[in-house]
């Protein structure tokens, strides 16, 4: 860890994201709709973009936490004076289906509705370590900006895909382990694999989450639905939000969203960036989960080490 702390503290957020070979995708307000937001991002495997005006500047990131913020709010007012979870879904679906309200609102509607993903640009040639400060402290992404185009977008994913492709510069300090870098989140709010789908993305939201862990009905960890499963929305009916959680989600293998609190922050680096995930659990014997490692918490882990 030696070696890599010691390239962040020297190296810039861009000249990071030249290393990771990657174009910066976005979006503009005046054109693009949820629909072709999410179809872009589908598409791009991202979860955010940023988004310009109509001066040819970036305004924002638009991620899809603010998509699903946006879905809730249509869904709750659906029906003008309220009603059961059913009959609103129900006409949230036939309100789509026949004037594509949802899947046709323009960005400006939805940019940053989540309020969890703030804009907080910085000049190309800001340290790293800096950076890593700012996505340490829970912000997802710092966009890279120069005379109002962003260069860059450097991730919490781009911070553990750096540390998995740097194994030689570990050296002694292979061996850091989650829990002694207090990198275990042990409070785990999950989800029943029976629950409704929308329920699932409403309670995701009510607690500021960004995924829940999926349960079978003994407790044992079935899967993982996350905020970035809303981008499904653009090819099933809104009616499929109303099918049980476990049915909505992709199927996934157990074994590559787990992790033990004595495995190194390097190897839950590499897992991370090879199956491009942002959170593992930990589970007991029974797979049952009893606490969380998500990207917040792998740069935090690095911050730690930074400051050692």
């Amino acid at each position: 860890w030696a070696g890599i702390m010691a390239d962040v503290e020297h190296i810039s957020c861009e000249q990071l994201w030249e290393q990771q070979h990657k174009e910066v995708v976005s979006l503009n307000i005046e054109t693009d709709t949820i629909e072709t937001a999410l179809k872009t991002l589908e598409a791009e495997k991202l979860l955010s973009a940023p988004v310009y005006g109509k001066d040819g500047k970036c305004i924002g990131l638009l991620d899809v936490l603010d998509i699903v913020r946006y879905l809730n709010h249509m869904t709750k007012t659906a029906l003008p004076h309220g009603g059961c979870l059913i009959a609103m879904a129900e006409a949230l679906d036939k309100f789509v289906r026949r004037g594509g309200s949802f899947l046709d609102s323009p960005l400006k509607k939805v940019i940053d509705i989540s309020k969890r993903n703030p804009y907080l640009p910085v000049a190309p040639g800001t340290p790293m370590a800096k950076v890593l400060e700012t996505l340490a402290s829970g912000v997802h992404r710092v966009p890279v900006v120069e005379d109002g185009k962003v260069k860059a977008v450097i991730s919490q994913s781009t911070v553990a895909a750096y540390v998995a492709q740097n194994a030689a510069a570990l050296g002694a300090h292979a061996d850091a382990t989650l829990e002694s870098l207090g990198a275990v989140c042990h409070e785990v709010i999950s989800v029943p694999g029976e629950t409704r789908t929308m329920e699932a993305f409403m309670l995701m939201l009510e607690h500021n989450l960004s995924a829940l862990p999926v349960l079978t009905p003994e407790g044992h960890l079935h899967g993982t639905l996350s905020a970035s499963d809303v981008k499904a929305v653009v090819s099933c009916k809104f009616e499929d939000l109303l099918k049980p959680v476990n049915v909505f989600i992709e199927p996934r293998r157990i074994d590559s969203i787990l992790c033990r609190p004595d495995e190194t922050l390097f190897a839950v680096c590499e897992r991370m960036s090879k199956f491009h995930l942002h959170r593992l659990y930990i589970v007991d014997d029974e797979t049952r989960p009893v606490g969380a490692v998500s990207l917040t918490d792998v740069c935090r882990g690095a911050v730690k080490v930074l400051h050692q």
